[in-house]
């Protein structure tokens, strides 16, 4: 057999792909947690932190907190459905902070995916695997397609671990199904809410377990095991401190909910078989097609082959009325669709794929490999500041009000409820959080939506709950001269989590901020509001160094205070600024462009250039004119003229019409210096013919000498105060 054919062999053997799949399911597993493990709490939601207060609550006052106990609006009954995992959480919190909180979530990932992993490769003879290749896709996409959620540590983390147990025990260890009971007590203390997937698995089983006793379809051990532990689980749902008062929980409408809670929102079909593939880095959407794809082909192969399987196809069918619910139940979908995938491969597909020519079969197999990684690699791209980031959170606001020695009542809107009640509670009341449908009711969500940009919503608010601080959201337009209609509100602080005005009749001790305008600079950005001479540095500089403290994230004041310093020649304290912007946002191009400024004015050209190479990288924001132009200049300084001038060819638009006479010149002079005169001459041309100043004679003689001294010969510069050119 010559090396070809043994080749051949190799190649078509199943041991390799099944081993290879199998590892490379187990690789790219690591590869997630890893990341999970070194990607902080951040904010995509509040609702982390308004489980840490309950936890707090329940763990100082030894009950279960049986009402809105953080909100000054008349108290509102609350059934806490998830009063363990508060508990759990807060426990770790107090033990390592967020670091404990980092590690939760990835064990909680880590085991989701070992559970998948047991779930789907166990076989229970040789035969069974040649599906490894297809197990492995279903893992694939099953571990992209939780990634998103992943990222927020909330009880459904738990509600996927429970039901990827369940499953494991009664698909691949029906003899230990005496685990069930316990596992199904846990998972109703963690999400109570959650108990009617409990209740499916269970019943899908149970109605498997009769039929198979009653045909003989399975040992007798079989049916009765599993038959009496899905049945036991049944009343695990009473078995919470709340009885029978859980009950009716998950059934209380939702239809005005997907209104305001984007999660609870409808799939749409388009979006479902959509693919979004950009350098083969797939959105998740990818994922879920290609599952739900693989899904509907497996149901249609369990009707076809008349296999009498109840479970997974009553299973399939409670995941499908899920996802018809709200976008929320994607992965609750198609978890309780993976016994259909399991019993029913589409072992069909390996075969056609190796019918096209072994080159092109191989190189399908590597890009479908590489996607995921890929996908995985863009998600945890650009990675915030570690354990914890403050972005989007009123931290400095929070830590005021916690430092104020009266208690208050907060306005705020319910995006920021939950950190807000964790920061805040007990000394101070807020007004609502997104803790939605089974605690605040639509019409309650209704009002906090539009309190800031409804004057009479406004009005009545501020009447009838006499609100001693607002915390107003930067995007809320027109709000500075709403909140005129009622003097007594001034603003007082901000930071990057929104605006807080005081009642200053009640609380005079706080100072208002007179000049710095955070609405207008939420809008139009730092650079554009510090251009208009009608800004008056000084004061704007005094109020936005009030706002910045140490352990305060705010990087919008830090912003303008480092660019007006700047513009004092104050470059240490610019520096300053530069390097706590890139600690609390490493992921934006903001600080190290201000490092690069700062050490340009110091004289320190090759930190300086080094600043602008980082800015420049891989980072979020847009490449200002201003920084490449910083950059060609500290370039040039260093005789670099051929980087000076691609640079500053990217930051000027030649045929825009927005270019300067001060920026032709730059490029031109710097563009013989590359050893490009005839670009410095056509450049030069550009310059005295379209853009040198008709009543500047100064600007001719700056061109003129400089021509001469470059040795650029060109036609007579024409007279300055002659318009016919």
């Amino acid at each position: 057999m010559n090396a070809w054919a043994r080749f051949n062999v190799w190649f078509e053997s199943r041991a390799l792909w099944s081993h290879a799949s199998f590892l490379y399911a187990v690789v790219l597993l690591i590869v997630v947690t890893t990341y999970l493990a070194t990607w902080p709490i951040q904010m995509l939601d509040t609702d982390l932190w308004y489980h840490l207060n309950s936890g707090r609550y329940i763990l100082t006052h030894h009950q279960l907190p049986q009402e809105s106990y953080f909100s000054f609006l008349e108290p509102r009954p609350w059934i806490d459905y998830f009063w363990l995992f508060q508990v759990v959480v807060y426990q770790v919190y107090t033990w390592a902070g967020y670091l404990g909180l980092v590690a939760l979530r990835a064990l909680l990932f880590a085991a989701i995916g070992v559970t998948l992993l047991a779930l789907l490769f166990t076989v229970s003879d040789r035969a069974q695997l040649r599906h490894t290749p297809w197990m492995a896709f279903v893992f694939v996409c099953a571990i992209t397609v939780l990634l998103p959620r992943a990222f927020n540590l909330r009880p459904h983390l738990f509600t996927y671990l429970c039901i990827t147990l369940m499953l494991y025990i009664l698909e691949c260890r029906p003899h230990q199904a005496w685990w069930l009971p316990g596992l199904a007590v846990l998972w109703v203390n963690f999400q109570g809410i959650a108990y009617p997937m409990l209740w499916l698995i269970s019943g899908s089983y149970l109605l498997q377990a009769l039929y198979r006793g009653w045909r003989r379809q399975a040992p007798r051990w079989w049916s009765r095991k599993v038959g009496s532990a899905a049945l036991a689980c049944f009343p695990a749902v009473l078995l919470t401190p709340h009885g029978a008062r859980l009950l009716p929980l998950p059934f209380t409408p939702t239809t005005l909910g997907s209104e305001y809670i984007a999660e609870m929102r409808p799939m749409d079909l388009f979006e479902v078989l959509s693919a979004h593939i950009v350098a083969l880095a797939p959105s998740s959407m990818v994922f879920f097609s290609l599952l739900a794809g693989a899904i509907g082909l497996a149901a249609v192969l369990l009707l076809t082959r008349r296999r009498e399987q109840f479970a997974p196809l009553l299973l399939c069918l409670g995941g499908w009325y899920l996802l018809s619910k709200g976008g929320r139940f994607v992965n609750e979908f198609f978890l309780l669709s993976l016994p259909l995938l399991r019993a029913h491969p589409l072992s069909f597909l390996p075969g056609v794929m190796r019918r096209v020519p072994k080159p092109v079969y191989f190189g399908l197999v590597v890009g479908l490999m590489l996607m995921p990684l890929r996908y995985v690699m863009e998600t945890f791209r650009h990675r915030p500041a570690f354990p914890f980031s403050s972005v989007g959170l009123p931290v400095g606001t929070a830590t005021m009000l916690q430092a104020y020695g009266q208690s208050s009542r907060v306005l705020n809107e319910p995006n920021i409820g939950g950190y807000l009640q964790w920061m805040l509670y007990p000394k101070h009341r807020i007004y609502i959080d997104m803790e939605a449908i089974v605690l605040f009711s639509d019409e309650d969500l209704f009002a906090a939506g539009s309190v800031f940009s409804d004057p009479q919503v406004l009005g009545w608010a501020l009447a009838r709950y006499r609100p001693d601080f607002l915390l107003v959201p930067l995007q809320v337009e027109g709000f500075p001269d709403r909140i005129k209609h009622w003097p007594a509100y001034e603003l007082v602080w901000c930071d990057d989590g929104g605006a807080l005005y005081a009642d200053r009749q009640r609380h005079p001790t706080w100072q208002p901020l007179a000049a710095y305008d955070p609405f207008r600079l939420a809008k139009e950005g730092v650079e554009a509001v510090l251009k208009d001479p009608e800004v008056k540095a000084a004061a704007w500089l005094e109020e936005a160094e009030r706002l910045i403290r140490p352990g305060m994230s705010y990087g919008m004041g830090r912003h303008v205070a480092a660019a007006l310093r700047l513009a004092q020649g104050d470059a240490p304290r610019v520096l300053e600024y530069a390097q706590a912007l890139i600690h609390d946002f490493p992921y934006l191009r903001t600080g190290y462009e201000l490092r690069g400024d700062a050490f340009r004015a110091l004289g320190q050209l090759e930190a300086a250039s080094a600043a602008y190479e980082l800015a420049l990288s891989d980072h979020v924001g847009q490449a200002t004119t201003s920084l490449l132009q910083h950059f060609a200049m500290v370039l040039s300084a260093q005789g670099k003229y051929a980087q000076a001038y691609q640079r500053l060819r990217t930051a000027t638009p030649l045929y825009g019409g927005e270019t300067s006479a001060e920026d032709l010149y730059r490029m031109a002079v710097t563009a013989f210096l590359a050893g490009k005169p005839d670009e410095a001459r056509r450049l030069f041309r550009y310059l005295y013919r379209y853009r040198m100043p008709l009543d500047d004679s100064a600007w001719a003689r700056r061109v003129r000498q400089r021509l001469e001294a470059l040795g650029l010969g060109f036609d007579p510069l024409p007279d300055p105060g002659n318009t016919d050119r």
